[in-house]
């Protein structure tokens, strides 16, 4: 919450216009997000926050962040998207993915999660269990798996360079998060187009939805060619992957990565086959190893 803070004020000494939207869970209609998500997005708004948990429902910002007071939990359901942060006490049984960075403050159980930049699990008993979490640079946590060795997949990439090709990675992620926009509103075209062929008519809430479904489609298969092209022309105009100097990405535990943890950088992969505490995992050329977690490099020094 405290680099959403600091964005905040940020772009307050800088003069920037921001619009917070407010959610509240208890007064607003589940059937009505579609339309109110894409209204949203239309507009100038900078940041949803959430004023409970969100169960079972899609939400997604596409410039700002996405701030939920409780939590996301939803069997599988609910899904989460955002232009730049995701904020949640917890995430459990969801979806979820930022450009920018996610933070949990409880703990991530069985869900799909991902970032542009970083996922932080860092309370007292933060944990990782079950699913699959993916960063581009870090993920920090105090607790990967569990006693019952449930499989836990923790990745983080190996493709963000320092210069030119910097480009590059942020016309991935904007790639990434475009398929994932992508994906959703699609699947929900064709669960309402599958609703309209049973029924023979969809109701008017229902064909409002498929409309501005249908509309925010085309825009995106419009953004997803403009992202080829620009892929094409970077590819045209910068280095090899070969002249490209690569930071280092990490993978930070706290206190304890339980067995039958996967723990990937790149395409290096390290299966965790008995309990281990304070341990940091990097790349060393091709290799993909792991050490003591030190103080210094804890607090990020």
């Amino acid at each position: 919450m405290s680099s959403i803070y600091k964005t905040i004020l940020k772009s307050i000494n800088k003069g920037n216009k921001l619009l917070a939207v407010l959610i509240d869970p208890d007064k607003f209609d589940v059937s009505s997000v579609a339309g109110f998500m894409n209204k949203v997005n239309s507009s100038i708004a900078t940041h949803i926050f959430v004023g409970g948990s969100i169960e079972n429902a899609d939400v997604y910002s596409r410039r700002g962040s996405v701030i939920v007071r409780s939590g996301i939990v939803g069997q599988g359901q609910a899904r989460v998207l955002a232009g730049r942060n995701v904020v949640a006490g917890f995430i459990q049984d969801a979806t979820v993915g930022a450009k920018w960075n996610v933070h949990a403050g409880c703990y991530i159980i069985n869900s799909a999660v991902s970032a542009g930049r970083s996922i932080t699990v860092t309370a007292t008993s933060g944990l990782i269990r079950g699913g699959t979490t993916f960063a581009e640079k870090r993920i920090e946590v105090n607790v990967a798996g569990s006693e019952d060795n449930i499989a836990t997949e923790l990745k983080v990439g190996y493709t963000a360079p320092q210069h030119i090709s910097r480009i590059k990675y942020q016309l991935r992620q904007d790639q990434r998060h475009t398929r994932m926009e992508l994906a959703y509103v699609q699947k929900r075209i064709a669960f309402l187009r599958l609703l309209k062929d049973r029924m023979g008519r969809l109701p008017q809430d229902k064909g409002t939805q498929l409309a501005e479904l249908e509309e925010q489609e085309n825009f995106l298969l419009g953004q997803r060619r403009d992202h080829e092209v620009k892929e094409l022309d970077v590819n045209n105009r910068t280095g090899t992957r070969d002249e490209v100097k690569f930071e280092a990405e990490t993978i930070r535990i706290h206190d304890i990565i339980h067995p039958n943890v996967s723990v990937s950088i790149g395409e290096k992969t390290y299966n965790v086959d008995k309990e281990r505490r304070d341990l940091i995992f990097f790349r060393v050329g091709d290799e993909l190893v792991f050490g003591p977690l030190s103080e210094d490099i804890a607090k990020g020094v």
